[in-house]
């Protein structure tokens, strides 16, 4: 969970410089811009990846739990991505 945790500050974190140097980056050069754009284009990639482990994580976890479990936890899954 803690994993979890830091990883989501740092895809926050990540997101925010991006949008600075895109401030920074708008009167520069082309191939700045190119670069830009490649690091934000690999940031969402790694996002998406990362979402979709978390799903899988998520599915794993949920058929490991005996019956009466599920549908308690299914409430806390629910409030934890939303």
């Amino acid at each position: 969970h803690a994993t979890q945790q830091e990883t989501n500050k740092t895809i926050t974190t990540s997101t925010k410089a991006i949008k600075q140097l895109s401030e920074i980056v708008r009167g520069s050069s082309r191939q700045e811009r190119l670069q830009l754009d490649r690091l934000n284009n690999q940031l969402s990639d790694a996002i998406q990846r990362y979402g979709a482990v978390q799903k899988k994580i998520a599915e794993k976890s949920k058929a490991l739990l005996p019956t009466g479990q599920r549908s308690s936890k299914q409430g806390e899954e629910d409030n934890y991505y939303h």
